[in-house]
């Protein structure tokens, strides 16, 4: 006489659908970009593939911090914000202070094979500091869901000018390697929360009777 063996039959567990990441529709009123940026991250196929990915990003993030480190960059203030000519793409940057420990850096550009790529940083930047100040990074991403697009260091403003350099590897830039390149403005865009650079006024204490 035989005994039954019970055998589970719930439900398999559900497969992971398409992860997808959507950017924001950026419009500005000089007209000179006008873009909605999607993009799209496919689901890994294996916890290795995931274990690689997040590595991968740890890796990316370590080494755009380690960018706060290199002393290559000036410091670059809010009024560099705007629209500019690259040598093979459009570019809208965007510089605000975000409190009194932060800089958001907002970057939307357009290959001349019209190809978007966006990215917002939120770098810290302690006490007013500005970007490419000593430990605030200056080398960011061009676009947040997908680092095969490259990242950009920001070198220097002149007034009528970026200094930059890209490459595909950020290590490269951090090391202080990487194409350089001129960004020509040609339309100033107004921060929505400006900052200017320059010697932090130094901290006063006030003794109890004077």
């Amino acid at each position: 006489m035989s005994r039954g063996i019970p055998v589970n039959t719930g439900p398999e567990p559900a497969q992971c659908g398409l992860c997808r990441f959507s950017g924001v529709a950026q419009r500005q009123r000089a007209g000179l970009i006008t873009r909605t940026v999607a993009g799209s991250i496919p689901a890994p196929a294996s916890i290795h593939d995931v274990e690689n990915t997040m590595r991968s990003m740890i890796l990316t993030i370590i080494a755009i911090a380690l960018s706060a480190c290199s002393a290559s960059a000036a410091e670059i203030p809010s009024a560099a914000s705007g629209a500019y000519v690259a040598p093979d793409r459009l570019c809208r940057i965007v510089l605000s202070r975000a409190g009194q420990n932060h800089v958001d850096v907002d970057l939307l550009c357009v290959t001349d094979a019209g190809m978007p790529t966006y990215s917002v940083t939120r770098a810290f930047a302690f006490g007013g500091a500005c970007i490419g100040s000593p430990y605030v990074a200056s080398v960011f991403s061009l676009s947040g869901p997908s680092p095969d697009a490259g990242f950009v260091a920001l070198d220097a403003f002149t007034g009528a000018a970026l200094q930059v350099r890209r490459s595909a590897d950020v290590n490269v830039l951090v090391n202080g390697g990487g194409a350089a390149e001129t960004w020509t403005l040609v339309r100033p865009i107004a921060s929505p929360y400006p900052y200017t650079c320059g010697q932090q006024a130094p901290l006063r204490f006030r003794v109890f009777g004077r």
